[in-house]
């Protein structure tokens, strides 16, 4: 399946513990400072370096899969939600 390589390639190379894929482990990770919105991400990178960001960077762009951005998390505007999970991918 094409998710699984790509989850299997990212745990690969960044490593199990950096790599959230249960949806208990990525509560906060999906809605919004308010609270009353959520995406559905595939997986959640916890990155420690700049190596890390440009190997995942890297890594979705091989697989073609989007990825949102998070910093502090503190918007007010959902512009750092990940969106629904598209089915065809």
């Amino acid at each position: 399946m094409k998710r699984e390589a790509f989850l299997e390639a990212l745990a690969a190379r960044l490593g199990e513990r950096s790599v959230r894929r249960k949806p208990d482990d990525m509560t906060r990770y999906v809605a919004d400072w308010a609270g009353d919105r959520l995406g559905t991400p595939l997986a959640v990178a916890r990155l420690a370096s700049a190596e890390e960001v440009v190997e995942t960077v890297r890594l979705c762009r091989e697989h073609g899969v989007p990825m949102v951005p998070q910093g502090g998390h503190g918007g007010l505007v959902t512009g750092a939600l990940p969106p629904p999970m598209a089915t065809s991918w």
